[in-house]
């Protein structure tokens, strides 16, 4: 219905329909659900800089995470200095970098000992192998990226 009262609109001179093309080309850029999504993200990073930069409990919630992902750091490194004030930016960034690049080398170790199990200079090898090392390969697709489409 509201493409249909927006793009189609009849005045009392009749469709216009270069405006009418024009509507459609802006309907054609953007996705309800891309907005919709983004504008969730937006008002989720807004709420965590508010309250990291007002509550000391919470800071050290967010440092105890697992990891960032790359994309998710990226976004958050980029937006915090217009919501977080001086102090509170330097430890956010140094608490994000801990978080992504700390996972990353673990990360880094997992999938180099995870190669190693195909080397066949390891064949005699009778090491138990640890889970990190099975699945670290999807976790480095996660923490990528690829699993979001990013």
């Amino acid at each position: 219905q509201e493409i249909n009262s927006d793009v189609f609109k009849k005045s009392i001179f009749g469709i216009n329909s270069k405006k009418s093309a024009y509507k459609i080309s802006k309907i054609e850029e953007t996705c309800f659900i891309c907005d919709k999504v983004e504008w969730g993200m937006q008002r989720l990073f807004s709420t965590l800089y508010r309250t990291y930069n007002n509550e000391l409990d919470f800071r050290e919630l967010f440092r105890n995470q697992d990891y960032i992902c790359l994309p998710h750091y990226k976004m958050l490194v980029e937006n915090a200095p217009a919501h977080l004030s001086k102090k509170p930016l330097s430890d956010f960034n140094e608490d994000c970098l801990k978080l992504t690049k700390g996972h990353l080398e673990n990360l880094c170790e997992d999938v180099h000992a995870f190669t190693k199990m195909f080397d066949y200079r390891n064949a005699e090898s009778e090491t138990p192998v640890d889970d990190n090392v099975k699945n670290s390969i999807l976790r480095a697709y996660e923490f990528l990226g690829a699993e979001n489409g990013d």
